[in-house]
């Protein structure tokens, strides 16, 4: 089963994601070397995109125990011409 959790504070928004399953060992560095579950970079291409976009990417999990990933990303004001203030990854396109 997974649960999603989405929650709006005065600066931040969270999304917490709770997994029944496997979990994997987060610290192990051989857990990008299992060919049948792709090449490993999407955890961190995550981290990555969160990053530019001014937030963060947490990860629970140990063999055998549930995930918990939890994604936080800084709420940004509008402007008092309605127009809302975003980081440059987050810009509509031309």
């Amino acid at each position: 089963m997974v649960g999603l959790t989405l929650s709006y504070l005065d600066n931040v928004v969270l999304l917490d994601i709770r997994a029944d399953g496997v979990g994997f060992d987060v610290h192990s560095p051989n857990r990008s070397a299992r060919p049948a579950h792709g090449n490993g970079f999407g955890l961190q291409t995550m981290r990555q995109r969160l990053r530019g976009a001014g937030g963060t990417l947490e990860i629970e999990s140990a063999s055998g125990q549930d995930i918990v990933i939890t994604v936080s990303v800084q709420r940004y004001q509008r402007k008092a011409n309605s127009e809302a203030l975003r980081p440059p990854l987050l810009k509509p396109g031309p």
